[in-house]
């Protein structure tokens, strides 16, 4: 683990069905995700949990195939997902001609 994170900034912990993702900060919007983030008890233990649009946003800079499926996921959740945040935050990370932001629209859209 500690070669992922040195190596991608970024390790998996997995435990059965469990996976947790470990991510280290290392662009500012990290840290917002920090602030953001809700502590849950799991196992225990707290652990902190990023909001369904932090995620999306994370999700949309990575832009795998397993992502653009998670992205349609958590679009679905409805009127309490902010949008609106989805989009500031992704013109203040993303060039404005990145072909990323015509994909969310559609996204958005459903």
């Amino acid at each position: 683990m500690i070669t992922d994170i040195r190596a991608r900034s970024f390790a998996q912990l997995r435990a059965g069905a469990l996976t947790l993702d470990v991510i280290v900060p290392v662009l500012p919007f990290h840290m917002e995700i920090f602030e953001r983030a809700t502590r849950v008890p799991m196992a225990g233990a707290e652990v902190l949990v990023a909001t369904a649009e932090d995620l999306f946003v994370v999700k949309t800079l990575w832009f795998r195939p397993k992502d653009v499926a998670d992205l349609h996921v958590l679009a679905a959740i409805g009127d309490r997902f902010d949008r609106a945040y989805v989009r500031a935050r992704l013109r203040g990370i993303l060039p404005p001609d990145d072909p990323r932001h015509a994909q969310v629209e559609r996204i958005l859209a459903g």
